[in-house]
């Protein structure tokens, strides 16, 4: 174990790295989704079965009459999977990655509710389905489905406990924050230290991604980068919204 190094950063680097096969799906996103299959398929009698468990090998799932599969399958493989179900009668409705919802076989259909789901390994992924629960319909946009998800999320989130650290600590999520807001923050190696979790949160909570603990000056620097970007939100925030007059609309009627 290198120098400064703590027991779990050394940990992790021997763990797997997650990919978007290990995107699981929060509950409450999933509850909304199988709702509005039901609400959309004519799904009477038939058995709900989700074989893309952890380790699960949908391959030998013991499939039967009837049954339906709604799941998030490994998205590396969803074109393989959908043609199996295919030529095997299963039927199913599958989350898959927004913009290779069209790669599955022909015979699916794409649904797409414009939303982004973040699973619980913290990856934001733009997500679509393919299915084969709508006979002839090739693709279709789904804003019900969409709002579904966007409220299960809300809701998710608001039980979800709310950490706020010190100006010491820097996540990256506080990168990307002055990052969107045009803020740049630089903090050399010799100013911070590798951290996984802060010895007030023991063992009961940990900072999600780890992060850096910062020297005396680079948390200042920090503060004033935090600065920073709250003046560059309150001035978007503030921002005039122009909007067009009457020569721009007689030119708008000119053109096609």
């Amino acid at each position: 174990m290198a120098r400064g190094e703590t027991y779990e950063s050394f940990v992790e680097k021997f763990k797997p790295k997650r990919t978007t096969d290990d995107c699981y799906t929060p509950p409450a996103v999933y509850d909304a989704v199988l709702a509005w299959v039901h609400r959309n398929c004519d799904l009477t009698d038939a058995q709900i079965v989700r074989p893309f468990y952890p380790g699960g090998d949908y391959e030998n799932y013991p499939y039967r009459e009837g049954d339906v599969v709604i799941d998030n399958p490994p998205f590396s493989i969803i074109s393989k999977i959908t043609r199996d179900y295919l030529s095997r009668g299963v039927r199913f409705f599958l989350f898959a990655p927004h913009l290779t919802v069209f790669s599955p076989a022909r015979d699916c259909t794409a649904v797409v509710p414009g939303a982004s789901i973040t699973y619980e390994n913290g990856a934001v992924v733009r997500t679509s389905f393919v299915s084969n629960l709508f006979g002839d319909i090739a693709a279709m946009s789904a804003p019900d489905l969409g709002q579904a998800i966007e409220e299960a999320q809300a809701r998710e989130d608001r039980s979800l406990p709310r950490y706020v650290y010190p100006a010491h600590v820097l996540r990256a999520c506080d990168l990307d924050r002055f990052s969107k807001h045009g803020v740049r923050y630089v903090v050399r190696r010799s100013s911070a230290q590798r951290i996984a979790r802060l010895e007030s949160q023991g063992e009961r909570a940990r900072i999600y991604g780890g992060g850096l603990l910062l020297s005396e000056a680079a948390a200042a620097d920090r503060e004033r980068a935090e600065r920073q970007t709250a003046e560059a939100a309150a001035r978007a925030a503030t921002a005039t919204a122009w909007t067009l007059g009457e020569t721009e609309w007689n030119i708008i009627k000119t053109l096609e």
